[in-house]
């Protein structure tokens, strides 16, 4: 019998047998792999399509949790990045609304659930604003540092989203680490708004970057201020002050950070211009003693400098007598009116010292080679003094009559 049993074993047809079931086998089970469907759980993120113009989405729900089924052979190829979960937002206002979650699959994945299969949405009308930019380091500088130089390009940026979240924002912040400020002297960093993930959404930033220049320097801090000066007196009064110019107009202030943050100018002690007459160069000392806390201001004096301006005043004078000047073929005239106004322009220290004699002006008419029994001629004058000038005479005629008794 074991002689029978080895020799049906050994025979090609036992063998053959043996080689088509193996080949059954092993069919049936790669043909049970391709076709046994495979549970799985994906969490993929909302697409939003037809997005009402000029407004913006706001969920709490941001992805969802989609089980699908399919051959494993389907879920082991590139399948899975086909799929995709959208919410239609076509024809909503501004406000609240729930909408359902679609699940996009490609063919040969069955939906088994999305979770959650509605979501809330809220939508808002957007507008934009202009913001400055302003840097903040994180945890502050070291004791010691400061930055100086600090150029922003760009100074201002556009933001865009709802606009009760437009109305909390008034400026936008880089925050660069210490560390990174030591490494270079240039950054490139996103503008940021709030402290927490909330506070960012819904809101986008134009341009998304912001480059920094700036130079770290570790010393007593230095703060540039400009000087102001006061003036006590007045000038001669035949001029009056044409300018004030102050070299340099700025100094350097040495000082602790809270110290400088207070100081907007240096005030200069008052130069004193009584009487003077020509321009003046002054030395000023810039006092330390002004503000607590200074530890040095550079440089010590300052040039300052007085402009003056010639003054010129005009004066009205009233019944200037009008004279008869002059021969003629008749023993007399008169004449009609016999006075005049004259308005003239000098300066001051001139016009009060003619005046001590009566006014600064002569008005007066030559009758020389008049036949005429009466004409009118024109009013003459002549001023006390070169300085002086006739601005307008009224009236500028007046007539003589000639007088045979």
């Amino acid at each position: 019998m074991i002689k029978s049993l080895d020799s049906l074993l050994s025979s090609k047809t036992f063998l053959k047998v043996v080689s088509v079931i193996v080949a059954f086998l092993v069919w049936y089970y790669v043909a049970a792999e391709r076709t046994t469907e495979v549970v799985r759980t994906v969490t993929l993120p909302i697409e939003y399509l037809n997005v009402p113009a000029d407004m913006s989405i706001s969920s709490d729900t941001r992805n969802v949790d989609v089980q699908i089924a399919a051959p494993r052979d389907v879920l082991s190829g590139k399948s899975l990045e086909s799929i995709a979960c959208q919410v239609d937002l076509k024809g909503l206002e501004t406000g609240r609304h729930v909408r359902p979650v679609r699940a996009i699959l490609p063919s040969g994945v069955r939906l088994i659930d999305i979770k959650p299969s509605n979501i809330e949405v809220r939508l808002a009308r957007t507008s934009a604003k202009e913001v400055p930019v302003e840097v903040q380091v994180k945890g502050g500088l070291p004791p010691g540092y400061r930055l100086e130089n600090v150029r922003l390009m760009p100074e201002t940026v556009v933001i865009k989203g709802p606009d009760s979240k437009l109305e909390e924002i008034e400026r936008v912040f880089l925050r660069p680490t210490v560390d990174a400020l030591l490494e270079s002297e240039s950054i490139t960093l996103r503008p940021v708004w709030g402290e927490k993930p909330e506070d960012f959404m819904d809101v986008t930033v134009n341009p998304a970057e912001v480059q920094m220049d700036y130079v770290l320097v570790r010393g007593i801090p230095r703060k540039k201020v400009p000087v102001e000066i006061t003036l006590e007196g007045e000038p001669h009064k035949d001029y009056e002050v044409q300018g004030i110019s102050v070299d340099p107009p700025e100094v350097v202030v040495e000082a602790p950070v809270d110290v400088l943050d207070r100081i907007r100018e240096i005030v200069l002690p008052p130069v004193d211009i009584e009487g003077i007459t020509e321009d003046v160069v002054f030395q000023v000392n810039v006092p330390e003693e002004g503000v607590s806390g200074i530890s040095g201001i550079q440089p010590s004096t300052v040039r300052v400098r007085v402009l003056l301006l010639s003054r010129q005043v005009e004066r009205m004078y009233k019944d200037v007598p009008i004279e008869i000047r002059g021969r003629s073929i008749y023993p007399s005239w008169r004449v009609e009116p016999v006075a005049a106004e004259v308005l003239v322009k000098g300066p001051p220290s001139v016009l009060d010292e003619l005046e001590e004699n009566g006014p600064p002006v002569e008005l007066f008419v030559d009758v020389t080679n008049i036949v005429s029994r009466s004409l009118r001629v024109p009013l003459q004058y002549a001023t006390a003094s070169r300085q002086v000038k006739i601005i307008r005479v009224e009236p500028a005629h007046v007539t003589v009559f000639a007088e045979t008794e």
